[in-house]
């Protein structure tokens, strides 16, 4: 199966007041969405992320791509300056980099 998610803004708390007000707190904005998705998809199935994954995250944007179980590519957003600081590993390891604006 394939499925597609954009903008989960994963870790950005601002934008709890500005357009998910149902959650009280970051942290269950984050787990919700990892939880629906791995409610639906397996470890077989490709998760394609359209951009702004995560933006000024206490957690490292890491933590969240090892959390999602499905295969992932990521096609970078604007807000996705984290992925430059990981390792060539990591890259390779939690996503497949497929095109992006950085």
């Amino acid at each position: 199966m394939e499925c597609y998610i954009a903008d989960t803004h994963f870790g950005h708390t601002q934008i709890l007041e500005e357009c998910r007000p149902r959650f009280k707190t970051i942290e269950e904005m984050n787990e919700t969405i990892i939880n629906n998705i791995n409610k639906k998809m397996t470890r077989n199935d490709t998760l394609y992320i359209l951009g702004d994954f995560a933006y000024r995250s206490k957690t490292p944007p890491i933590e969240f791509l090892k959390a999602i179980k499905p295969k992932k590519v990521l096609i970078l957003g604007n807000h996705d300056e984290w992925f430059k600081k990981l390792t060539d590993e990591e890259k390779k390891k939690y996503c497949m980099l497929l095109a992006g604006r950085l």
